[in-house]
């Protein structure tokens, strides 16, 4: 395997300079995803079109760097690529404990039983608790013409995402607003509706990040 990660180096030098070769090993055997055109479909499957640099940590150890990584948000994948053509999925594996892409962070939890349980989401707060938001994007197919109306093209549309709060013992609470926020801390629930009213904390990612360091005082 040595040999072969040494011939790639080799030829493409561009795809694996500064990369971990250590963390590639354990995928470059794997097969890479295929590639479909999507260029004539609206939106985007992706959290960014292009791959940035990030770094995966395994068990608190950090077994790669500087690897060339994106979020396909359709899919709940994280990709890696190792060469222009060739693309792979990092396997949902809860020892992965951390994930960064560019700025944002990942984790992989469990948010349902079921071999497709294990999601990939963004870690927006991490201290006595974690804030992790699930991302979501939707297919529509494309419409023919009617009377009276233009043909719809096909296009990737972002969905609401659905937020989770991770106490110590990583137990996950799902939250649809302040209000599920507030029944999850019970003895908190009068003050944490009194500081969202008082400060008019909307349910979005800044202002659920002011409410859980709020909560993180009280506790």
């Amino acid at each position: 395997m040595k040999k072969v990660i040494l011939f790639l180096i080799c030829i493409c030098p561009l795809y694996l300079l500064g990369q971990n070769t250590a963390f590639l090993d354990r995928f470059i055997n794997n097969t890479p995803i295929s590639q479909r055109d999507i260029s004539a479909i609206g939106g985007s499957p992706y959290m960014h079109k292009d791959f940035l640099k990030g770094t995966v940590f395994q068990s608190e150890k950090m077994i790669g760097n500087d690897i060339e990584l994106r979020f396909n948000v359709y899919n709940n994948e994280i990709e890696f690529r190792l060469e222009e053509d060739k693309i792979y999925n990092i396997p949902k594996n809860l020892t992965l404990n951390l994930i960064t892409i560019g700025k944002e962070q990942f984790v992989f939890r469990k948010v349902k039983n079921g071999s497709k349980g294990i999601k990939a989401l963004q870690m927006l707060h991490d201290n006595k608790f974690k804030l992790l938001k699930l991302y979501k994007t939707s297919y529509q197919k494309a419409q023919p013409a009617k009377a009276m109306r233009e043909p719809i093209p096909a296009t990737f549309k972002i969905e609401k995402p659905t937020y989770y709060i991770e106490k110590g013992d990583n137990t996950l609470f799902k939250v649809k607003s302040i209000k599920d926020i507030a029944k999850s801390f019970p003895r908190l629930n009068k003050e944490i509706k009194s500081e969202s009213k008082k400060n008019r904390l909307k349910f979005k990612d800044e202002d659920l990040v002011k409410l859980v360091l709020f909560i993180e005082t009280k506790i």
